[in-house]
This record gives structure tokens, sequence and C-alpha cells, in this order.
């Protein structure tokens, strides 16, 4: 009779690269998907705490509380889905020996401390320390998410002394024209993280206040503006990145594929632009009319600005397409420089 564990050994010799090359990208994805909806979660989150704000004043007001269960439940549940879409990623690499691997199971292991962390504050928010039970239990809730927010940016700066030190070691390794490049991209990098750490410094200042009762004030009409600025400061510095790199490139393209990236990277900016503003400005809009109208009203002035920002969204597209003759539609600059 054959031993089990020479049974799962034969497996492992046979079928486990095949699988890992199967399931390890698909795992991936998953993951990029769960926090493409984390983020839409907390977009709508944002939004609902400052048409809340704005309704105060009016006398008729509906109540969101479906749509509060729903968010708080999906809080901690998508970072526990994702803890265990990590942990399979992390099975997948721990008998990979190689430099790349090590580095992926650190930011692994990382990415299992931030879920972790987040899945136990935002059940905890949920469940005990909410303001549904009490005034205290919901001041004590604030403050757990200060801590885990402060947790937050240290693990921003351990992450950045981690790039810092794999940027040092390619640029000791690289040439003349690979160190220039690998100078751009930090130098960029870099604009990324003070805009990280800025934007996570005033929201945790805003919370400490409320939290601790130092002082009375409204958190969401403040946070608000903090967000928005964030986003454009993103869009901004993404852009000049783009910018930076076709011209970089531009001595290797023609007069017509050089106009086809310019229009490509302005038909890029101005549809994340359009994004940032269905979510910062007409998602509010959207969800205060919810509060204080009639559902049918509500309805028809949230289709219109829907179709607004579709109709935008085409206009761009159609302004900005590509001229004939042009096969590569897409602007992955980048890409063709490290060739």
């Amino acid at each position: 009779m054959m031993r089990p564990w020479l049974f799962f050994k034969g497996i492992k010799m046979k079928k486990t690269a095949p699988f890992k090359l199967a399931i390890a990208p698909k795992l991936t994805f998953f993951n990029s998907q769960l926090s493409d909806l984390n983020m839409l979660r907390m977009q709508v989150n944002r939004s609902k705490g400052l048409a809340t704000y704005l309704a105060q004043s009016q006398k008729a007001q509906r109540s969101l509380t479906a749509l509060n269960s729903t968010l708080s439940i999906m809080s901690f549940s998508i970072y526990m889905v994702r803890l265990m879409n990590n942990l399979s990623l992390l099975a997948l690499m721990l008998s990979e020996e190689e430099q790349k691997s090590r580095k992926l199971r650190g930011t692994l292991y990382l990415n299992l401390f931030n879920d972790s962390l987040w899945s136990i504050v935002n059940l905890t928010q949920c469940f005990w320390l909410s303001f549904r039970n009490s005034k205290a239990a919901g001041l004590q809730g604030m403050q757990l998410e200060v801590i885990a927010q402060l947790i937050d940016l240290l693990v921003m700066l351990i992450r950045y002394q981690q790039e810092k030190e794999e940027y040092e070691l390619k640029y000791m390794q690289a040439n003349s024209i690979e160190r220039n490049h690998l100078q751009m991209d930090r130098f960029y990098k870099e604009m990324h993280f003070i805009r990280s750490i800025l934007t996570s410094l005033s929201i945790v200042t805003v919370i400490s206040v409320f939290a601790f009762s130092v002082a009375s004030v409204s958190i969401s009409p403040i946070i608000s503006p903090i967000i928005l600025l964030n986003s454009l400061s993103k869009l901004f510095i993404d852009n000049e990145k783009e910018k930076y790199l076709l011209h970089q490139m531009s001595y290797r393209l023609t007069e017509e594929q050089l106009l086809n990236k310019e229009r490509a990277l302005r038909r890029k900016y101005f549809t994340a632009l359009n994004q940032i503003i269905l979510y910062n400005v007409l998602l509010p809009i959207g969800l205060f009319t919810l509060i204080i109208t009639p559902i049918p009203l509500a309805i028809l002035i949230s289709l219109s600005m829907l179709l607004t920002h579709l109709l935008t969204q085409r206009l761009i597209e159609a302004h900005y397409k590509p001229i004939a003759n042009e096969n590569n539609e897409g602007i992955d600059i980048e890409s063709r420089l490290t060739v």
C-alpha cells in the first residue's frame, strides 16, 4: 500500500507547476477586482456621509438604513475575502526561492497584515463599536480606526523604504540610459508617496479631532475635499509622467504616431477626470436627492446625471479618437522605453 505522503509528493512533482501557472494569475486578477470594489465602497460611504451632512437642515429626510447596513457588512467581508485570496497566493509561492518570489512574498505579507487589521477594525465597528449602540461606543470605534490609520502610515513608510533600497540596488547595476529612466520613475514615485502621506495625515488628524473629542467637528465636509484634492493631484502626477515619457520616445515615432499617442494621452486624462467628477460630485448629489426628495424625482435626477456622465465619456472618446493607420490605440509608453 502506497504511503499517503508519497502519493501527494508525486502529485506535487507532476501537477504543481502547471497548476500554479493556471491559478496564480486568476487569484491576482480577483485581488484587483476586490480592491476596485473596496474603493467603490469607500467612495459611496464618503458620498453618503457628505449627502447626510448636507441634508441635515431639511425637515423631510429618508433613512438610508439599508445602504448603511450593506456598506457595513462589505467593509469587513471584502477584506476577509481578500485575506483568504492572499493566503492562497502565498501558499503557491512558499516553495519558490527565486529573488522575485521572495520580493512578492514580502509584499504579500504586508497585504495580509493590512487585510487582517482592517477586517478586525471594520468587523468591530460594524457589530460592537458603532454609533447605533451608543455615542460612547461609536467614539471608541473611531479611536480604534485612528490607531489603524496610524499603523497604515507605518506600513506605508516600510513599503517606501523597501522600494528605496530596491531602487538603489537597481541603480548601481544599471547603465547610464537605464539610470536616467530609473531616476525619472523614482521621482514620480516619491511624488505619489508625498501625496499619499499628506492625504493620510490630513484624514487621521480630522478623525482624531472628532474621535478624541478635542473639538466638535463634522468629518464629511472636511474629508471630502481632501479626497477630491488627492484624486486630482494623483491624476496630475500621472499625466505629467506620461507626458515626460512621451517626450522621451517622440524621436522614435512618426508625426502621425506621435499625434495618436498625444490624443490617447488626452483621452486617458479626461476619462480619469470624468470618473473623479462622477465619484466626488455627482454621486454625493445623487444620494442627497435620494434623502430629501421623493423616490421618482431622485431616480430621475440620478439618471440624468448618469446620462450626462456617459455622454461626456462618449464625447471624450469621439473627440480624441486615433487618426487612421494607427492600429494601437492604447498608450504603453513606459514599456516601449524600457525595451
